[in-house]
């Protein structure tokens, strides 16, 4: 079965959702199912979108209070997530609907990260393979992939994280080296009118806990930028957000990182509990706005058209590229 269209039509219409986790004040607190399934039914009824993609993490996972949750927990409670997908849209195959990346939650305790992504690669074993130019991306399964449908191409990445050696009590998100020089190579090899990007962590975050590794950011936007990037998708803040990341952000490295710039979407919360904004703000067209929400995406042609909505149906960010 294939897991992407080159043939369908060039007016497509998907949806881009974020943490849908709990509080994981136990172990039954994985999922905030009811804001997350009244979002779905919003979407069903009034969008009716071809393909989801979602953002990371789905449950409370490795965050849960009081255990160190295994694979097979996480299996369990990521099945269970799917599985309120499927209740709300039974009429159609979701190996061709739901497109997710990994968040930081959505991994378990196991030691390495490999052995952690387990469970991820278990759920969603449909995903397509991280392959370009026939090479295979080693190590990350399912969690590194990309598909075609109509004039774009969308890219999923892993922002893994790790404890810096010299304090085990901080954290570093990034994209590791093997997954920019990937990225670069699925990149040049797209032919495709429009390409989206997904990962959890965002590049510039709101406060720098939130961020990417800042020693992989020049490198990243510099691939980025130097290509046909309609919009890059995120979580990990639960807010919206919209962040253009140009070369105003590196001013003080005195050279052109980012050749054409284009729009960080922190898409961040449809369940899980909301923020407020941060300290940094430097680019923000629009937010950071502490509701529960999700993005409506339209590609018609040559254009791409984005509303963001809240639970409540209103209409709170819209823009045109």
């Amino acid at each position: 079965m294939t897991h992407w269209n080159e043939y369908a039509s060039d007016n497509v219409q998907f949806a881009v959702m974020g943490d849908s986790r709990g509080y994981g004040k136990d172990v039954n607190d994985q999922i905030n199912e009811k804001v997350f399934t009244n979002i779905l039914r919003h979407l069903k009824k009034y969008h009716q979108p071809e393909f989801i993609l979602f953002g990371g993490d789905m449950i409370s996972g490795r965050w849960t209070h009081g255990i160190k949750p295994c694979t097979c927990f996480m299996v369990h409670w990521l099945n269970y997530w799917k599985g309120i997908v499927k209740n709300i849209f039974p009429e159609v195959n979701i190996e061709e609907f739901l497109y997710p990346c990994i968040g930081n939650h959505d991994i378990s305790c196991d030691i390495p990260l490999n052995e952690s992504e387990k469970a991820f690669n278990m759920v969603f074993d449909y995903l397509p393979p991280g392959r370009c130019c026939n090479e295979m991306l080693k190590g990350y399964g399912k969690t590194v992939y990309y598909f075609d449908y109509g004039n774009s191409r969308f890219i999923v990445l892993n922002s893994r994280w790790k404890n810096v050696d010299t304090d085990i009590t901080t954290v570093l998100y990034g994209i590791p080296h093997d997954q920019q020089v990937w990225l670069k190579e699925v990149l040049k090899a797209s032919d495709k009118q429009h390409n989206f990007i997904m990962f959890h962590v965002p590049i510039f975050g709101n406060v720098d806990r939130t961020s990417i590794n800042p020693y992989q950011r020049e490198s990243l936007c510099e691939i980025l930028g130097q290509n046909n990037i309609s919009a890059v998708f995120m979580g990990h803040e639960h807010f919206y957000c919209r962040r253009v990341i140009s070369n105003a952000l590196f001013y003080e490295k005195n050279k052109l990182v980012v050749e054409n710039q284009f729009n960080q979407l922190t898409v961040g919360s449809c369940g899980a509990p909301l923020y407020a904004g941060g300290d940094n703000l430097e680019n923000c067209a629009f937010g950071p706005l502490g509701v529960y929400h999700y993005m409506i995406v339209n590609i018609i042609g040559d254009n791409v058209f984005f509303k963001v909505y809240d639970i409540n149906e209103n209409c709170i960010d819209s823009f045109i590229l």
